[in-house]
């Protein structure tokens, strides 16, 4: 397990008392340990390390016994034999070692065998060369296998944060429409007062009304948008009611700043080292079917003890021997076909990490262009709003004094809100844009862990 998935869950799962303030590490936190979908990439991610073993040769002492007993019809006599054999591979060497002993009980032949043999492979898996490529390819599955499964949990995490910033921002909105309705009853009120005085005419007092409604209707958009994001917080986390913190969202943009500014290596960047990784497995893979088709050459050396004795004539005989066994395997048309698959999919994967390296080029360029955009924005709009709130202010003493006319005041009114909302919505681009960008430079697990 990587570093990172290291602090990621040491983060997530320290402490089980939740902070007096609901921070975004807090909504994490209360996601993981309520969803079970993380639960289900844990563990698929611990089934990563008995990818090797599952498949390399086992390398095992092995033990057979074999006895056969035979009744000759028509007689009494019977036919015995018994063969143990202990044997061991050494499959990262291309050597195997054996010793067997036999023993046959025969009507008036008894015979007994003992053998020691060493096999050493000289052509095919030459001095364990296949299984040292197989054992490579095997263990680059399981890295990439546990690459795919941190780009799985980051996703995951960055689902979390969405859904953090989502919430946050929509009760922001809700705000926003609510102290909009109360503004909007007040104007309401004082125009209703002025046309009791006859000093605003019936048009203005019909704008006022007009002007509440719709501020009314506004705000049930907004609190119908809380309500349905409140209900998916409750399934996300358990809580019925999440804080809103509208501190929390400009300290993680502070924040959010500094991380964007970091130093990237694109080939360092695990989407990358995911399609070469992929690349690099086809190829041992096309590799090791072609070494299936290959000759066996094995040199064979050893020591055999023999003892029979047939109808009263004993022989002792005993011999070192040394020797080659060679066979070719017959080409068929299954070998050929996966090999020729293998070689189309080697080719495919390079055409899927050339577009990669594409890829990665134009999300790296569309999210500077993006996050340069929004932040820039933010800036100001955040000059924007203190200007349209100290105009709103002004323009509503003059309109008290009858220095102006409704509709300007309206208009500076629907400026304010619009500033207001728009603020709010380059917030959350940036924000959203922002956490996409440290989960495509794989900053993303480290950046919650620094919360």
């Amino acid at each position: 397990m990587s570093t990172c998935i290291k602090l990621f869950i040491i983060l997530v799962f320290s402490s089980s008392a939740y902070s007096e303030s609901f921070e975004l590490k807090d909504f994490i936190r209360l996601s993981i340990e309520k969803d079970q979908k993380y639960q289900e990439l844990h563990l698929e991610k611990e089934k990563n390390k008995y990818i090797k073993d599952q498949s390399m040769p086992a390398d095992a002492i092995s033990l057979t016994l074999d006895h056969e007993k035979a009744y000759v019809l028509d007689s009494d006599d019977t036919n015995q034999s018994s063969t143990i054999r202990l044997s061991k591979d050494f499959s990262k060497s291309g050597t195997s070692i054996s010793v067997s002993k036999s023993r046959s009980n025969q009507p008036n032949i008894e015979f007994e065998e003992f053998d020691v043999s060493v096999e050493q492979s000289l052509l095919k898996n030459s001095f364990g060369r296949d299984t040292r490529l197989l054992e490579a390819k095997l263990e680059e599955e399981a890295e990439l296998a546990n690459k795919e499964q941190d780009e799985a949990y980051e996703d995951y995490l960055l689902e979390s944060i969405a859904a953090f910033f989502d919430y946050q921002i929509t009760y922001s909105k809700y705000l926003l429409a609510k102290d909009t309705l109360a503004d909007t009853k007040k104007l309401n009120r004082q125009v209703s007062q002025k046309y009791k005085k006859q000093i605003a005419t019936s048009t203005d007092y019909q704008k006022s009304q007009l002007e509440l409604l719709t501020a009314e209707e506004d705000f049930l958009a907004m609190e119908k948008d809380l309500n349905l994001m409140k209900a998916k917080v409750t399934e996300r986390t358990g809580l019925k009611e999440v804080a809103h913190m509208p501190g929390e969202m400009k300290k993680l943009f502070s924040k959010l700043l500094e991380w964007e500014s970091k130093s990237l290596d694109k080939n360092l960047i695990r989407e990358k080292l995911i399609a070469d990784g992929k690349l690099s497995i086809a190829k041992k893979e096309l590799e090791i079917l072609k070494r299936d088709n290959w000759a066996e050459l094995n040199l064979v050396a050893g020591y055999s003890e023999e003892e029979s004795v047939r109808y009263s004539n004993s022989v002792n005989q005993k011999e070192n021997y040394v020797g080659l066994s060679f066979s070719m395997p017959f080409s068929d048309k299954q070998s050929a076909a996966n090999i020729g698959i293998a070689r189309l999919d080697e080719e495919k994967l390079k055409v899927s990490r050339d577009l990669a390296e594409r890829s990665i080029d134009r999300q790296i360029l569309e999210f500077k262009q993006q996050l340069k955009f929004y932040s820039k924005n933010i800036e100001l709009l955040d000059k924007k709003l203190a200007l349209a709130k100290s105009i709103y202010k002004a323009e509503n003493n003059r309109y008290s004094y009858g220095k102006i006319d409704l509709d300007t005041l309206i208009e500076r009114k629907k400026d304010l809100a619009t500033y207001q909302y728009q603020y709010q919505e380059y917030l959350l681009s940036y924000l959203s844009l922002s956490a996409s960008w440290l989960e495509l430079n794989d900053n993303l697990i480290e950046f919650t862990q620094s919360l």
